[in-house]
């Protein structure tokens, strides 16, 4: 038995070491798009949830570490010597976490301004003073671990930020609009479709779950935009401009 416990924990231990530790300035790593199990690590290391009541670092365990959760939840003994471990790696922050992500937004373009140089996006797409925005949703009937869906995690992932961000449309040239128009042309884009990606840096959470969605819950991020980037298609392969921003967001 003693040996068994030793080598549950060698295991926790090369694993969480294969990661890097989140510092106290930006992680060496690059932006990411949001998934379940990363967005819920941030969330917990940044103290939206206290990871030492039980039942949190229960679900935090079955996410973050499924295979030791799958193979030993159910002995008692074992799973709280393996939560304690969890428990006291995320304490002292030597348990990984990501804080920088990418998001992506569609817009539709409006008509191109030939004295500013200017592509407005349409009215109803653009974004004006907007607070939150999205980072993750859940996609209908997940499981994790096994285990069906979440009853802690199982929600919206927003990010609040710190500036209020706007995005109404971009600088580019007319020598630039005419290449742009004969590709939309090509890919048969009627509806002047263009995606932006838009990138955020996690500066803490949101006490607590609040927000409530429907039958579920949003759990809120702090953060501020790094940078706008716009594309032409959705997969984000051509670039097209970009906005401009002031530091931590501001535009």
């Amino acid at each position: 038995m003693k040996r068994r416990i030793i080598a549950l924990f060698v295991v926790i231990g090369l694993f969480a070491a294969a990661m890097p530790a989140a510092a106290a300035g930006l992680p060496g790593e690059g932006y990411a798009w949001p998934t379940f199990r990363e967005i819920v690590q941030t969330f917990v290391l940044m103290k939206g949830l206290d990871i030492t009541k039980p039942k949190v670092a229960d679900e935090y365990g079955r996410i973050t570490y499924c295979e030791l959760y799958r193979r030993n939840y159910s002995n008692d003994f074992l799973w709280k010597k393996i939560r304690d471990e969890i428990v006291s790696r995320a304490l002292k922050k030597k348990e990984y976490f990501r804080v920088r992500y990418q998001a992506v937004a569609t817009f539709k373009l409006g008509r191109y301004d030939f004295k500013t140089h200017y592509f407005p996006f349409s009215h109803l797409q653009a974004f004006e003073n907007v607070g939150y925005i999205n980072l993750y949703t859940p996609s209908g009937g997940t499981s994790f671990c096994d285990s069906g869906p979440d009853p802690i995690f199982s929600a919206y992932g927003m990010m609040k930020l710190d500036t209020p961000l706007t995005i109404e449309g971009f600088s580019i040239s007319e020598k630039k609009v005419q290449k742009l128009m004969v590709r939309m042309q090509e890919a048969g884009n009627k509806d002047r479709k263009i995606y932006a990606r838009i990138r955020v840096v996690v500066t803490g959470a949101e006490k607590g779950i609040g927000m409530s969605a429907g039958n579920s819950v949003q759990f809120v991020l702090d953060g501020y935009v790094t940078s706008v980037d716009f594309f032409l298609d959705p997969k984000l392969t051509e670039p097209i401009g970009h906005m401009p921003l002031a530091v931590n967001g501001g535009i």
